[in-house]
């Protein structure tokens, strides 16, 4: 039913949100990455280790993923530190994210230099991966505490 009206009304709608239905992202670095992997038919079926180079994003340390120098925040000007900005059409407002936080509702007082405001680094990371045997085409192994770190710990990765 929420993604009906996701689909109409929009994720972040005001109606949307009333009714439970809002998905206000987390993060704005996505937690898994997924990585293809090329297998030979042997391979899939009798298992084996594959080399694997990784690029991820890090949370900057300068600014612990704030995007701001010092850690220095303020009340976002374009939706006055509530995340959404409200459009009223007729007797309906409607709500959405606010593009200029992302939905935070703070803003930095000035960029981060590390990272050039955008709270995190392209990290590369090479790693042996166990490959178990029986992979059928197109099936995922997830590989936890590896891949994008988000706001509260690692994400994973999925080959």
């Amino acid at each position: 039913m929420g993604d009906i009206f996701a689909d109409l009304f929009g994720e972040d709608s005001l109606f949307s949100s009333a009714f439970g239905f809002s998905k206000r992202p987390q993060s704005k670095i996505p937690r898994d990455l997924l990585v293809a992997l090329d297998l030979s038919f042997k391979e899939a079926v009798f298992g084996c280790k594959k080399s694997v180079d990784l690029e991820y994003k890090a949370f900057c340390v300068d600014c612990q993923g704030s995007g701001a120098k010092d850690n220095k925040m303020q009340p976002c000007k374009a939706c006055q530190g509530r995340g959404q900005t409200f459009v009223q059409q007729g007797f309906m407002t409607m709500a959405s994210t606010c593009s200029k936080c992302q939905g935070s509702g703070q803003v930095a007082v000035e960029k981060c230099m590390a990272c050039k405001g955008e709270g995190f680094k392209v990290q590369k990371e090479s790693f042996e991966l166990d490959v178990p045997e029986g992979i059928d085409n197109k099936n995922r192994i997830r590989v936890p505490n590896r891949g994008n770190e988000y706001q509260r710990g690692l994400g994973g990765i999925c080959f």
